[in-house]
């Protein structure tokens, strides 16, 4: 069943709504295409954005915790009685000069700690918060063991520094010790002195407390990881070591994506860009990671972003957006169609009442409209319409008026000349009675005779007449051709050229009469040749009644 909207029957409001409807809900089906063929694009570009901005974030927070330790440190390990003492350990003038300056060092450190260990003797000392002071040496470095290889690491490697974490789990510490070390003018190796930083609590606030599906981890230059939330991952001592098994390199999917990432990491070293963004896979989810360099620690800070865990985007403000943009075309559509009032629809309203009034007869209904539009054309147009026709209709009522008075002039004319011809008509039948012989008649044969004579109109052409003669009378009848005035003449002719026939011919022969009566009304009448659509003929009878004959 085919169902038709029936739009014929609506206004051009009407119209203009539903056409205003049916464009924005087709623009939006369209932008609702357009952007879920552009969503994964635009997650995938916030990710990297969101990741880069916690790279670099975390980049500095870290900075801000450890560089100043750093420089304590190397300040400490430079110390011009570090090296003195050290160089003559035994020498206890120097030894106590040297502890009682490191106690001004331990108290300007942020862990209230430090450590030094000779060269010569193999001896470490540590002092702290937390133990009582002490000059003598907590124990031994042996080459051999693998917990002091970061100190003939850092001897060896000939780094102005050395990092490492080292995290005690009966404690539950994780503390980045500053290995530094110590050389006499000469360059000879006097020792490795530092401290040490607690980042139970920064670890907690950077790695740990983070939303879901965002990982944060502190990589070296080898990729041997220093920091992650789960404390399984991390490479502890990794100083010294020439491999290990918990790397990122290791977490990563592919070769391709190892070699992303070294190559990544070499740009950093060498200052190209600040941060660096690559999608990756890690426990077999996509990722959008992203790499900072701390040139000071020689780490890099790793943001990682499962774009599938972590939104990006609030529902609310989905929501809040689908609410405003709803709102943003309704109110266009509401502008759109008061401006379209305002414009179109009521310009036309005010024409439509204009053109009905102009129908009805008001001709001299102005728009005078001082719009340089379509409509304002259309607006003059019609005032221009609307005065010729009422020129034209004042000039066809005068004349009008003009043709009314003259025909009604020609009537009162016609009437003036049909009351002339009809009352001469009238006189005419007078005439025409007066020669009909009913007085005579009456006189004759008293109660004896009755003569009906009914013309067709006023006057006839019929006629009886009746001449009285020595022996008796003369009766003639005669029917002359014609009717009205034409016949009424006829009967007058008749009548004279009767009269002339009796005075030349004797009434009693009336044979004798009625062929000189036609001779004599021949010779009053025209030439035929000349009058041939004139009918000039006639039925006549004549009688003679002889009174005198038994």
């Amino acid at each position: 069943m085919n169902m038709k909207i029936p739009l014929a029957g609506l206004g051009l409001r009407s119209k203009s709504l539903i056409a205003l409807i049916a464009l924005n809900t087709v623009t939006l089906i369209v932008a609702l295409m357009l952007g879920g063929l552009s969503f994964t694009d635009m997650r995938e570009d916030l990710g990297r954005s969101f990741a880069r901005s916690r790279a670099l974030l975390n980049q500095q927070l870290i900075l801000r915790k450890l560089q100043p330790e750093l420089a304590l440190a190397q300040r400490f390990a430079d110390g011009v009685m570090t090296r003195r003492w050290l160089a003559d350990e035994n020498n206890t003038q120097l030894k106590a000069l040297f502890f009682e300056e490191a106690e001004g060092y331990r108290r300007s450190f942020s862990d209230h700690s430090y450590f030094i260990a000779s060269a010569k003797s193999g001896g470490f000392y540590h002092n702290d918060d937390h133990s009582p002071f002490s000059k003598s040496p907590h124990y031994r470095l042996e080459p051999g063991n693998d917990k002091d290889l970061w100190y003939y690491s850092t001897l060896t490697e000939g780094k102005p520094y050395n990092i490492n974490i080292d995290t005690d789990r009966t404690l539950k510490t994780t503390k980045v010790w500053f290995n530094v070390p110590i050389r006499s003018p000469r360059g000879e190796a006097l020792g490795v002195a530092g401290s040490g930083v607690d980042l139970k609590d920064f670890l907690v606030n950077f790695i740990q407390n983070n939303p879901s599906g965002v990982t944060l981890m502190l990589i070296d230059r080898r990729g041997f990881i220093q920091a992650h939330p789960n404390p399984e991952m991390i490479e502890y001592s990794s100083v010294g070591k020439a491999s290990g098994e918990r790397t990122l390199y290791r977490l990563l999917a592919s070769d391709q994506q190892r070699e992303t990432l070294k190559n990544a990491t070499e740009q950093l070293i060498r200052g190209e860009q600040q941060a660096i963004t690559f999608s990756a896979d890690l426990d077999g989810k996509t990722h959008q990671i992203a790499l900072a360099y701390i040139p000071e620690l020689q780490w890099f800070v790793v943001s990682a972003v499962d774009l599938k865990v972590y939104s990006l985007l609030d529902n609310d403000i989905i929501l809040w957006a689908a609410a405003v943009a709803a709102l943003i075309i309704f109110t266009l559509v509401a502008l759109t169609l008061t401006g379209f009032d305002r414009i179109v629809l009521l310009p036309l309203a005010r024409l439509t009442r204009s053109v009905r009034q102009v129908a009805s007869g008001a001709y001299n209904v102005r728009l005078h409209s001082t719009r340089q539009d379509e409509l304002g054309e259309l607006a003059r147009s019609f005032d221009q319409m609307a005065q010729h026709v009422l020129e034209h209709t004042s000039h066809l009522e005068e004349r009008v008026d003009e043709r009314t008075r003259a025909l009604r002039d020609a009537h009162q004319k016609i009437d003036d000349a049909h009351r002339l011809l009809t009352d001469s008509i009238e006189y005419a039948s007078l005439f025409q009675r007066a020669l009909l012989p009913n007085r005579q008649l009456l006189e004759q044969f008293p109660g004896d005779i009755a003569a009906l004579w009914l013309p067709r109109d006023v006057v006839g052409g019929d006629l009886y007449l009746y001449r009285p003669t020595r022996k008796g009378a003369l009766i003639a009848l005669m029917d002359c051709a014609g009717h009205g005035v034409p016949g009424a003449f006829m009967t007058m002719m008749t009548h004279a050229a009767l009269d002339v026939a009796l005075s030349e011919c004797p009434p009693d022969d009336p044979a004798a009469l009625l062929q000189h009566f036609d001779q004599v009304l021949r010779n009053m009448l025209p030439a035929r040749q000349r009058f041939g659509q004139v009918s000039t003929d006639m039925d006549m009878a004549l009688c003679h009644l002889d009174f005198t004959a038994q």
